[in-house]
């Protein structure tokens, strides 16, 4: 498990967390989001792992911020429920 530090403090980049945040992507792109959160959720599922790890920090901000993932279907999508 490799742990990272965002301006909120330590998060975990396991690969698991890394599938969720995949998952949470994949959910998203069929809802309706500007283009440059559209490209983000693009890129993220098109990283390899540890890419994938460098951009999660930045995910989390934008999973925050757009409120992304916050439906019980995203949740079947990430594989947190």
């Amino acid at each position: 498990m490799v742990v990272g530090q965002s301006g909120r403090g330590l998060i975990e980049m396991s690969d698991e967390s890394v599938e969720n945040a995949r998952g949470i992507c994949r959910y998203e792109l069929d809802r309706n989001h500007g283009s440059f959160v559209t490209a983000f959720l693009e890129a993220f599922l098109r990283a390899d792992m540890d890419n994938s790890r460098i951009l999660l920090p930045v995910f989390l901000q934008l999973k925050e911020k757009y409120r992304l993932g916050e439906t019980e279907s995203a949740l079947d999508f990430s594989g947190l429920k």
